[in-house]
């Protein structure tokens, strides 16, 4: 939702570009909303297990590719001290993985120093 065909005429331009960005603020908007549903069941569950609130934090950030993801991850996990970072993985088809690669791959990787979980 970055790009779109070029258009001749300046205002049409303009007024794609105003539709372009409502929908990506609608899209973030949903996807938050999903996120921080997921972090209240995960912080849940922690809880039930005996890990205090206090000791899990949640952060959400939009990067536009998932070297960005990798390294707003790591950044924040060094700035906030944590020892241990849990991520999600999907599974990707057999296509999807020969041009793609997984966050938590990169991220046991580069995270030197850091507990990584990777939970499928």
């Amino acid at each position: 939702m970055l790009e779109f065909g070029g258009a001749e005429n300046p205002a049409e331009e303009e007024r794609r570009e105003a539709v372009q960005k409502d929908a990506r603020t609608q899209w973030i908007a949903r996807a938050t909303a999903c996120a921080e549903d997921l972090f209240a069941k995960a912080q849940s569950i922690f809880y039930t297990a005996g890990v205090p609130a206090h000791a899990v934090e949640t952060q959400l950030a939009t990067p536009l590719n998932g070297e960005a993801v990798v390294t707003d991850i790591l950044e924040a996990a060094r700035v906030n001290q944590c020892g241990t970072v849990v991520v999600g993985r999907d599974s990707f088809s057999w296509l999807q993985e020969l041009f793609q690669h997984h966050i938590g791959e990169e991220l046991i990787r580069k995270g030197q120093g850091l507990a990584i979980w990777v939970v499928e």
